[in-house]
């Protein structure tokens, strides 16, 4: 690993060689730290710039970029920050992580289009060899936290950012406990929203692979042609396959 590295040997060469590798650190600390920032800013917020620099010293050294691009490094955040001792004091911490890198994902994947050809095949085959194809930008989160209330309350919206403390505590009364969410992109935006747990369930069901006939069977009352519609409109739905 690059920051266990460093010259023994004496002289002026492995001085040289020493204080240039450990530029090379932090420049490479700082980028990281940066690329994390981008696609955690409501972490960033709650933990402050130097947390986030420890955060990233040790994803680096547990899990250091594969590829130059930095924007698809980070998905393990929610997994590192559940394991320091910063989950004992904040346990919704790392849903708030998880819940970030699904709108990060989302706002980077390319823009959906539904294949409207593709919704014939309900007319067409039977149930059983008709299946759900969600966006590639969706993704669901199930928290036992009101995460998407935290989530909201830490947005900067282009000004200084200042928590409402005020704001927030009437907001977490009214959505209080476990949380059902889905992100998706729409218009090249990301967005986020609570839905409820009967929708949940079918969209984990449908990301799991079962056919139209083995949904049907396990959601018997659940409104597929209003989600249908829906689904289409918003960019949630990609195609029927």
């Amino acid at each position: 690993m690059i920051f266990s590295l460093e010259c023994s040997a004496e002289g002026a060469a492995s001085v040289t060689f020493n204080k240039g590798l450990r530029i090379y650190q932090n420049n490479l600390l700082m980028t990281a730290a940066r690329a994390l920032s981008l696609a955690y800013p409501v972490i960033e917020r709650m933990l402050g710039d130097d947390a986030m620099v420890a955060l990233a010293r040790e994803m680096l050294r547990r899990t250091p970029p594969s590829t130059g691009a930095w924007g698809e490094w980070g998905d393990n955040l929610s997994a590192l920050i559940s394991s320091t001792p910063l989950i004992n004091e904040h346990p919704y911490l790392a849903d708030v992580a998880r819940l970030e890198w699904l709108m990060h994902r989302a706002s980077r994947s390319a823009s959906p289009m539904l294949q409207v050809g593709s919704l014939s095949r309900l007319s067409e085959e039977t149930l059983e060899s008709v299946y759900l194809r969600l966006s590639a930008s969706v993704g669901l989160l199930n928290s036992a936290f009101p995460v998407d209330v935290l989530w909201d309350a830490h947005q900067s919206n282009g000004e200084p950012f200042c928590l409402d403390e005020r704001a927030l505590a009437s907001a977490l009364r009214k959505q209080s406990g476990e949380s059902f969410l889905m992100v998706y992109q729409q218009n090249q935006v990301a967005h986020m929203k609570r839905i409820p747990v009967e929708e949940y369930r079918w969209l984990v069901d449908v990301e799991c692979g079962l056919s139209l006939s083995e949904l049907f069977d396990r959601h018997s009352d659940f409104d597929f042609i209003h989600w249908l519609s829906d689904a289409a409109q918003s960019g949630v739905l990609d195609s029927l396959d």
